[in-house]
């Protein structure tokens, strides 16, 4: 593959890759979920048609990368489970004139733009059921309903109570509630599908409209932030379709980080220019020209004063990158840490205020041609450390002299433990580290052999493994299960959790896995942690026929093909790296109980029971606990 193929095909899987990865955090437009689904077709195509020799490829890498991220994306329970969830139906209630906030960038105007009508349907076409996302406030006592396909929001109370916000054709796309349900942000595109569908129909750029919810009490909505004439992007004299990302807010409430740029996937993947909105006034500062979308890349100091943040744009974790800080008070942003010295990633300010941890490379020991390689033998990536900032004099240094891969430094809830990833040799676990002697160990229960490949283009999440932080990890109740499912043809019954929902497939690599699944989360929710201790989980269920009627080919039949959120490793027979083995009985016949890993870390709970010439495969995504008792819960007749 020459170097012009291999930049335009990792373009390509950007489109898809980027939104599906935040889509997997953030509710976003639906529209990068159809321009996703257009692309992502041909890259893995091409990742697949591509053999390597040697050494992991950094080109089939780059395909199998995007899968990965599309795997995540895709167990969201709006594009996974049929649902028939229908709109809200609106109440006559109309929302009242908004008010323009004050602010370095406040709207030419400050009247409610009116509802634009949406793309008619032909009678005869039978048309697909409105996408819904319900976002519930932090508090519970609100829950935004989007209506991605009419481009309204409703809001519905604990209560039952239903208030129409933005009506039908008002182009919203995402809501960002504040952590403490106070403030809710709301995202309208100004842009439609055109009759033809080939086309956007654009009256304006992206704006953010703000309300204020005191417990029962929901205010009037208020323009808050529109891009000034000069920001506008235009295309052949007319407006072109623009896009706005919140994210992360201030622990105050009071700001939030705020995306702006043109419309584009690709643009997305790369990182757009980062402002920070102040959500009172309506002022928004412009922090960097580019930085990327990966919420790792930006912490808050506890009492929302400063902000650390990764700046630099293109979507490798490898190359153009550097630290800053900004201020609120003074308004002053101010690099500690340069990309000619280092090249930062994931950051993360103490509790206690005063240290910032980040992860990062020695500049030297990086460069273009190590960017977009996503695997530990890239001396980029085999580099990464763990330093230490003092905020206050901007000097950093190394946590420890260990002389090993690192990553995600996390601090504990009070400061006093700095956890963090550790490689050794083909093994991962989570380390717990006193950041003033720099003096670590191992956490109880957090070894995993080491994935294939870090993340997309070096981008890593081990979520999986910062799970085991202890004590702070946040270990949901393992539910009752109360709840029975008999398969209507083999006659098998599983217990499952009350409010539990029973689907009939999940999305995969290979397309539509059609087989029965219960999912902790709703068709129309957006998808939940899936973390080693939430609670949560997608249990796949799959009947095999196994003709020579041995366990262990039962097995090779689990390690040939991913389960929910896994991508194969590539060139070879087995497809997954099967771990934590233990052999099992269930009503008499000899099962097995393992662990899986797919190239790019994903873990799935498996239980292959053999029964005669048949094989009942159960994989669940999600709290390995639940998966257990779902498990053991299962009878064969």
């Amino acid at each position: 593959m020459t170097t012009r193929s291999l930049s335009n095909f990792s373009h390509r899987l950007a489109c898809a890759v980027t939104v599906l990865t935040i889509l997997s955090s953030i509710p976003f437009l639906s529209f990068y979920w159809m321009t996703s689904a257009q692309l992502i077709p041909d890259a893995v195509m091409a990742s697949s048609n591509h053999k390597r020799k040697g050494r992991r490829s950094r080109f089939s890498l780059a395909g199998l990368v995007a899968a990965a991220w599309l795997l995540a994306a895709c167990t969201s329970p709006t594009s996974l489970l049929p649902t028939e969830t229908l709109a809200p139906t609106p109440t006559q209630w109309t929302p009242p004139t908004p008010t323009v906030s004050p602010g370095d960038t406040p709207a030419p105007t400050a009247t409610l733009p009116p509802a634009r009508t949406p793309t008619p349907v032909a009678e005869s076409v039978q048309s697909e059921p409105d996408r819904i996302r319900r976002i519930p406030a932090p508090d519970g006592r609100w829950t935004a309903v989007v209506n991605e396909t009419a481009g309204s929001l409703d809001l519905q109370g604990a209560d039952g109570e239903t208030l129409s916000v933005f009506p039908e054709g008002s182009t919203v796309g995402t809501v960002n509630w504040s952590p403490d349900g106070h403030h809710l942000l709301v995202v309208r595109t100004n842009w439609l599908r055109s009759e033809s569908g080939e086309k956007l129909d654009v009256s304006g750029p992206a704006e953010v409209w703000h309300l204020r919810v005191e417990g029962d009490r929901v205010g009037e909505p208020r323009l808050s932030f529109r891009p000034p004439p000069e920001l506008e992007e235009r295309a052949h004299g007319t407006i072109a379709p623009s896009q706005i990302v919140l994210d992360q807010w201030s622990p105050d409430c009071r700001h939030v980080l705020l995306w702006l740029g043109p419309l584009g996937a690709s643009i997305l993947a790369d990182g757009l220019p980062l402002r920070v909105l102040d959500v009172e006034t309506g002022q928004a500062t412009l922090l960097a020209g580019a930085a990327l979308l990966n919420p790792k890349y930006q912490s808050w100091a506890t009492d929302g004063s400063a902000l650390a943040f990764t700046a630099g744009g293109y979507r490798s974790a490898q190359v153009n990158k550097w630290l800053n800080l900004f201020d609120v008070t003074s308004g002053q942003v101010t690099t500690v840490v340069s990309m000619t010295e280092q090249i930062p990633g994931i950051v993360a300010w103490s509790p206690r205020g005063g240290l910032i941890a980040y992860a990062a490379v020695p500049a030297a020991e990086t460069g273009p041609g190590m960017a977009d390689w996503m695997v530990f033998e890239n001396p980029a990536i085999a580099g990464r450390r763990v330093y230490l900032l003092d905020p206050a004099t901007g000097q950093h240094w190394r946590l420890n002299d260990t002389d090993v891969f690192q990553d995600a430094p996390t601090w504990s809830d009070d400061g006093a433990i700095l956890y963090y990833v550790e490689r050794g040799e083909d093994t991962m676990a989570l380390m717990a580290a006193d950041p003033d002697t720099g003096q670590a160990w191992v956490v109880d229960g957090s070894r995993q052999p080491a994935p294939g490949a870090v993340g997309y283009y070096g981008q890593s999440d081990w979520d999986d493994l910062l799970a085991h932080r202890q004590p702070e990890a946040s270990r949901a109740a393992v539910p009752l299960l109360t709840e029975t499912y008999v398969h209507p043809a083999y006659g098998y019954t599983l217990r499952y959790p009350s409010g539990w929902h029973v689907g009939q497939g999940w999305q995969g690599l290979l397309g539509w896995q059609e087989m029965p699944t219960l999912t902790s989360y709703p068709p129309d929710a957006a998808l939940p942690d899936l973390g080693a201790f939430s609670g949560q989980a997608i249990i796949a269920i799959q009947v095999v026929k196994v003709l020579a009627g041995d366990l262990e080919t039962l097995l090779d039949q689990v390690l040939a093909s991913p389960g929910p959120g896994q991508v194969p490793i590539p060139d070879q027979e087995r497809t997954l790296t099967a771990f934590d083995r233990r052999e099992r009985t269930v009503g008499g016949r000899q099962a097995a109980r393992l662990e899986t890993m797919g190239e790019f870390g994903t873990v799935n709970h498996v239980l292959a029971v053999l029964d005669g010439t048949q094989g009942f495969i159960l994989r669940g995504q999600g709290d390995g606990r639940v998966f257990d008792a779902v498990a053991e819960s299962l009878w064969l007749p």
